[in-house]
């Protein structure tokens, strides 16, 4: 007896998928892609760059900058500039212009009219030019660090640059890049297709990663008017430890550059991997360290195109890390559950509320209201927990296994007795942030004893519900909103929420893809040299782009292959096309579309 199928198995549907999403079989678009890859990357570049409308956007950002119709016309237009540069990193992994150069000199006249290359020149040299130049006018719409990159310059007169730049202007430019990138990404999403899209259910985890530039400079700190900064000025230091901020660690433990931030579906913990491919779905950047904002960029940017975030999950830089009202405020008036974790200090009693008639008494413990007449062994024993695994780490190691699960052990214990005082959500929160909370039940003058503690407790409910206000503080003029910075949805340490936590894993993978040198080398700094923080977010969408496209092909590729496919024959078009099992060594050959080309006498070089 077979076993039965997921529920989302998609096999016979995804011929239909595959056609609805890249026009072609899947055979077909495997073996284009092995003989003319640039083919294959300009015909997705063509479908991207219509599905999400980039070119009318970036037209009428010219428009605004235009002063006059007078000047000498543009060979090479901005937006072609974009497809060039997708058609590259789909094509070699790379968006220097050089690479493109090359990219654009390889190009068939019918591949050239598609990008939008419609005034080509047969001089690599110029083109290289006509690249540059478009890159600038790029820069001059999207560009929130503008100034010349061309050598280093002094402290004290990059101090004067910052001092001349326009806030305003730069805001605009700032908001330009944000709506360019994630355009790019959602052109990207847009290939999945809508019947397979509608199955998500709004779970998103979001985190940064580190991208290196070339060049450095000395530590805010330690460098001097009369030092020079790096020609990736505005660019910072980073660290992997505490907020990332590296200008004060020492050399050896740090890097130069810029921290972009994603977006990325993940699963309900009890979905099916079946169910669909894990894509970026928002990018932002920032100065390693200051991160301020651009959580809530991310969720708006989601918002703006249609994508509805239920649940968000993200490290401690972002929840409880950030400021209330830049992110923890406006996600619990929108109504999105959030999952996040603590530092040790951060446990224990987080928040408190007393009620001005003394009826209600409640304290905040791992993100969640419980009764205050809680045990203390239970109001501290993820403090507890965390001392004593600390502990176990100097004990023998042939020791630390079965200690380790001891404490596991005791840990969940008390965290199923510290339930029993935990107070559940009755609605969502309000526009000040108040939200109404369903007391737990007991049996009338039930009396608990702890014996770990020695404490008596009388578990008397002041009635069925309460509403905690939005502010907490009992002082006029004053603020006390803890209560959302620290929130979240389940109960800390419990099975549910460190589930739905272990999902952020997904964010991590795909940074770990972009960054991978073999695929789209987000992590190689000389395969984006042009200078300047704009050019790294637009690498990293780029990227990001690239990879959902690939996510998309292995998650069509499980539905559409004809035989167990792994690792060792994932690249073969033969799995996707019929008569697989009777394949001879001439059908193999007449299905390579190589072997004609190779009959041109421009192609032959063997005797």
């Amino acid at each position: 007896m077979t076993a039965p199928l997921p529920k989302h198995h998609d096999y016979e549907d995804a011929e239909r998928f595959m056609l609805e999403a890249f026009g072609v079989p899947m055979g077909k678009y495997m073996r284009v892609g092995e003989v003319v890859p640039l083919e294959l990357a300009v015909h997705e570049a063509v479908l991207l760059f219509s599905r999400a409308a980039i070119e009318e956007r970036v037209m009428e950002w010219r428009r605004e900058e235009r002063r006059s119709n007078r000047g000498r016309r543009a060979l090479f237009s901005e937006a072609s500039l974009l497809k060039l540069m997708f058609v590259t990193m789909r094509a070699r992994r790379s968006v220097s212009i050089k690479k493109m150069t090359e990219v654009a000199m390889s190009l068939t006249v019918r591949q050239r009219e598609a990008v939008g290359i419609l005034h080509f020149s047969p001089h690599q040299a110029t083109q290289y030019r006509r690249l540059w130049e478009a890159i600038q006018r790029l820069r001059t719409l999207t560009d929130r660090h503008p100034g010349k990159r061309g050598e280093r310059m002094l402290k004290k007169d990059y101090d004067l640059l910052v001092a001349s730049r326009e806030r305003k202007q730069m805001a605009k430019r700032h908001a330009r890049m944000l709506e360019l990138t994630n355009l790019l990404i959602n052109g990207s999403v847009n290939f999945l297709p809508r019947d397979v899209r509608r199955r998500f259910k709004g779970a998103v985890a979001i985190d940064a990663t580190f991208a290196e530039v070339s060049g450095s400079q000395k530590g805010d700190k330690t460098i001097g008017p009369n030092d020079t900064v790096s020609v990736n000025f505005d660019c910072g230091w980073y660290t992997r430890d505490g907020d990332h901020d590296g200008s004060g660690v020492k050399k050896s433990k740090r890097k130069f550059g810029w921290e972009v931030e994603f977006a990325v579906m993940t699963r309900d913990p009890a979905e099916s991997d079946f169910t669909y491919p894990l894509l970026f779905l928002a990018t932002s950047g920032h100065k390693p360290g200051k991160t301020r904002g651009h959580g809530l960029h991310l969720y708006n940017s989601m918002r703006s195109r249609g994508i509805d975030v239920k649940t968000l999950i993200g490290d401690r830089a972002y929840f409880p890390g950030a400021r209330v009202q830049d992110l923890q405020g406006p996600l619990a008036k929108a109504g999105v559950k959030v999952v996040m974790d603590y530092k040790t200090t951060e446990l224990g009693i987080q928040a408190s509320y007393n009620s001005k008639d003394g009826r209600h008494k409640l304290i905040m413990v791992g993100g969640n209201w419980y009764m205050a007449c809680m045990p203390s062994t239970l109001v501290f024993l993820e403090q507890t927990h965390q001392a004593r695994l600390a502990a176990i780490e100097e004990l023998p190691e042939e020791a630390q296994s079965a200690a380790r699960a001891e404490a596991e052990a005791l840990a969940t214990k008390r965290r199923n007795s510290r339930s029993k005082y935990h107070l559940k959500p009755r609605s969502n929160f309000d526009q000040t942030g108040a939200r109404q909370y369903t007391y737990p039940t007991f049996k009338s003058d039930e009396v608990e004893f702890d014996p770990e503690s020695g404490e008596v407790v009388e578990l008397k409910v002041p009635g069925k519900t309460v509403k905690v206000p939005g502010n907490l503080s009992n002082r006029p003029g004053v603020l006390n909103q803890r209560h959302l910075k620290y929130h979240q949805e389940f109960e800390y340490g419990s099975d549910e929420q460190r589930a739905w936590f272990g999902q952020r894993n997904n964010v991590e993978n795909g940074n770990s893809r972009l960054k991978d040198a073999d695929r789209e080398a987000l992590g190689v700094a000389m395969k984006r040299r042009v200078r300047g923080p704009w050019f790294v977010e637009l690498a990293a969408a780029f990227a990001a782009a690239s990879a959902n496209l690939a996510r998309i092909i292995e998650w069509l590729k499980e539905r559409l292959s004809l035989a167990p496919i792994n690792r060792m024959n994932n690249t073969s078009p033969a799995l996707f096309e019929a008569g697989l099992s009777t394949l001879t060594l001439d059908e193999h050959d007449s299905r390579n579309g190589f072997n004609a080309i190779a009959q041109l006498p421009e192609f032959q070089l063997l005797d």
